[in-house]
């Protein structure tokens, strides 16, 4: 069976909606913009990861990715996995909406059909494997799904030997680490390609600082005739989850931006050696 009717039962089963994904606004960029990354736009698969348990900052994420994925829309192929946690306490912050408006059925959602998306993954990324494709895994969370995904793959005489050198995890947080279930941990460290950079919540580390209490972008972002309807959900999504959560992102609540996890995607695609979320949304927005 091809992937994508079996991703379009997953997508059902976990009530994805049938929105289609947001056309671009303006012109899409040249993707030989992004071509000089570490991700071969013609046969590489990106898979996205968000815990949203119980940081926002996975929101604000998403709407960040979305802008992204619009401006190179025809270049790469990729999925959106959420609910990807591990195992920290906290709330769960459902965006069905917000999920199913940025990325239309590209997107699972793990926290709801946790086994049918690992699943449903797996047999995605044995297609790219098997097509001479790598994946890369931006993990915006911990590393118990990308483990369930993974194992459903190692027990492939064929495909055990590429996981290490055709699949890359790449983790920024030293607290995504320390809250995942360390068997699962240790298990995608030993069986993939398993890259840690620096925090994105931080400067001058080698990534760009992507969490800011900076505010004087949020009117261009909410305005924007194609994306501006998805960043004013994750405006309002945050803004509403943040304040009675066991973590308050400090961040969020200056009315600041905390996109901190698309450094992953950042050092994929080569553009990790921007500064900001200035210098991101210039560069995405054309300023």
């Amino acid at each position: 069976m091809r992937f994508g009717l079996i991703l379009f039962i997953a997508a059902s089963l976990l009530s994805v909606g049938a929105a289609v994904a947001q056309e671009p606004s303006g012109e899409q960029k040249p993707c030989a913009e992004i071509a000089k990354g570490r991700f071969n736009l013609g046969r590489d698969l990106l898979v996205v990861n968000y815990d949203i348990k119980p940081d926002v900052d996975d929101i604000h994420s998403a709407a960040a990715f979305a802008t992204f994925a619009s401006r190179f829309h025809t270049c790469f192929d990729y999925v959106v996995v959420v609910g990807t946690h591990g195992t920290q306490c906290g709330e769960f912050v459902a965006a069905p909406g917000l999920f199913d408006r940025a990325f239309g059925r590209r997107w699972l959602n793990a926290h709801v059909r946790r086994t049918e998306s690992a699943k449903a993954l797996s047999k995605k990324v044995k297609a790219t494997l098997r097509a001479g494709g790598h994946v890369w895994i931006a993990e915006g969370g911990q590393s118990d799904f990308t483990a369930d995904a993974v194992a459903q793959l190692s027990i492939s005489k064929r495909l055990k030997p590429r996981l290490r050198s055709h699949i890359h995890v790449v983790q920024h947080s030293d607290w995504n680490e320390q809250t995942a279930t360390p068997s699962k941990l240790a298990f995608v460290k030993f069986t993939t390609d398993y890259h840690r950079i620096g925090d994105g919540n931080a400067p001058s580390n080698g990534t760009p600082d992507f969490a800011v209490d900076d505010t004087s972008w949020w009117p261009r972002l909410v305005r924007d005739p194609k994306v501006g309807g998805i960043w004013a959900e994750a405006r309002r999504i945050a803004d509403r989850a943040n304040p009675t959560s066991v973590y308050v992102n400090p961040t969020v609540a200056k009315g600041g931006l905390d996109f901190s996890d698309t450094v992953e995607v950042a050092y994929v695609f080569g553009f990790e050696g921007i500064a900001d979320h200035q210098a991101y949304f210039s560069w995405l927005f054309d300023q």
